[in-house]
């Protein structure tokens, strides 16, 4: 039995974002595609980042920021 100790939102978050037929572009589509609420949906995203499955590098570019979500399948224990 698989236990990676998510909580079912976080663990629907992981299994949306490993989903290799879609790619995001942004934050907004991920929710649209969890039918996940903001703040549902951002305690999953904290969770996960906490958990060490999710990467958010934050950069500026041109006066633009941009954010690299890095999907981590497993943990290197």
């Amino acid at each position: 039995m698989f236990n990676s100790g998510l909580s079912m939102p976080a663990l629907g978050l992981l299994v949306t974002l490993l989903r290799t037929d879609t790619t995001f572009s942004n934050q907004k589509e991920v929710m649209q595609a969890t039918n996940a609420k903001r703040i549902a949906f951002t305690n999953a995203r904290k969770e996960l980042e906490q958990a060490g499955y999710l990467i958010i590098n934050h950069t500026r570019k041109g006066g633009q920021f941009y954010n690299e979500w890095i999907v981590n399948e497993s943990l290197n224990k």
